[in-house]
């Protein structure tokens, strides 16, 4: 079990627990081009008709595009680079674009039918390198389950919870439809894992091509992970064009770095299914009382205070870092694994002295799958 106290957070930590497409775009300063580079880089994708969709778009720069949030639900949206994104997957069906590429693959959890299809045209259209450079490179969204304050006992979870940004109404059947819902998240999370194992994909690695060292830092879709796993720079350019040969690859699972981005792959998926785990219990017991948030006592005795709190219950705990502000009486939720490198943010009001521990609800508003298409 994690103590409470075991982080204290400083800017000395920033590089180290944000993303490098997080840490990009707060470090970053230069032209709106460089920017688009850094995105470009960091998701790992190519796609020329993309910078010049998004430079001809409402958005004047980037930093303004990022910047915006929705006014239903707080997220980021950045419409006109995903639509293209969208356009340049090739993908029929409308999703709801928003926040980060990530965003759009395992934001289809709300249409559970399409999770599966969103996955496959990735893989289709990019191969499983492209998929893990995706994932590697710009997931924020390790968990979507925000958490919002309850002083009272035995409140229905159908109260309380969001789906797409409209307030679902305490019904009869509420409680069932999401406890199936949560049921699909997890079949559908296993099947993906057991389809990723079994037809080889990790095995290795082909077409990842070559590129000279200039060109693969902007233009290869498959330059982040071709560098992951160690690939050597090639100074050849074969196409002044494109900056890379067509080439086939074998990188075997067995080298580090590739093994490290398999590991955060599926330890991402067992979060997730903690995370259900814990909705699971509190809808079917429809109470508060077997899942609480612990916040360490020391963490409450000053002003201003750092530190870590924990979700327990009979099915898992997960482990939170939170900011206290007495003076205001806020406290930050801010979700973290310890094990991986993203952050997903999450802040709520709650007015008066907290209690040393006191019991919470997961809110999925954060999912928001439908309100920027309103």
């Amino acid at each position: 079990m994690t103590s409470a106290n075991r982080f204290f957070w400083d800017n000395r930590h920033l590089k180290n627990y944000l993303s490098p497409f997080q840490v990009e775009l707060i470090l970053e300063t230069d032209s709106m081009n460089d920017k688009l580079k850094n995105i470009e880089i960091n998701l790992g994708l190519n796609y020329s008709g993309i910078r010049k969709r998004f430079a001809k778009s409402s958005w004047t720069t980037i930093g303004e595009n990022i910047g915006r949030s929705c006014p239903s639900c707080g997220l980021f949206h950045t419409m006109g680079f995903y639509q293209a994104l969208e356009n340049a997957l090739g993908l029929t069906q409308k999703i709801p674009l928003h926040g980060n590429y990530a965003r759009i693959l395992f934001q289809e959890w709300s249409r559970v039918g399409s999770f599966l299809k969103i996955i496959t045209s990735v893989l289709d259209n990019f191969g499983v390198n492209g998929l893990l450079s995706i994932i590697k490179k710009t997931l924020f969204l390790h968990n979507k389950f925000s958490l919002i304050y309850s002083g009272r006992k035995n409140v229905r979870i159908a109260d309380l919870i969001q789906l797409g940004g409209v307030k679902i109404r305490p019904s009869f059947t509420v409680e069932g439809e999401l406890l199936t819902w949560i049921e699909e998240l997890k079949s559908m999370i296993n099947d993906l894992e057991l389809k990723i194992k079994n037809n080889g994909y990790f095995k290795s690695l082909k077409g990842l091509g070559r590129m000279n060292t200039k060109e693969a830092k902007v233009y290869s879709p498959v330059g982040i992970i071709a560098r992951a796993v160690g690939l050597p720079y090639d100074v050849r350019v074969n196409d002044p064009k494109n900056g890379y040969e067509s080439v086939s690859i074998n990188l075997p699972a067995s080298i580090s770095g590739f093994h490290d981005i398999l590991t955060l792959f599926f330890r991402y998926f067992q979060e997730i299914k903690i995370s259900l785990s814990l909705m699971h219990e509190i809808i079917y017991n429809n109470t508060l009382e077997k899942v609480s948030l612990i916040i360490n006592e020391k963490d409450l005795a000053h002003e201003s205070s750092e530190g870590w709190a924990r979700i327990e219950s009979p099915g898992g705990e997960i482990n939170y870092y939170i900011k206290i502000d007495k003076n205001l009486d806020i406290i930050d939720f801010t979700w973290q694994s310890p094990t991986l490198t993203n952050w997903s943010f999450f802040t709520q009001r709650i007015k008066g002295n907290p209690p040393h521990s006191f019991n919470v609800l997961f809110d999925i508003s954060g999912f928001c799958f439908y309100c920027i298409e309103e």
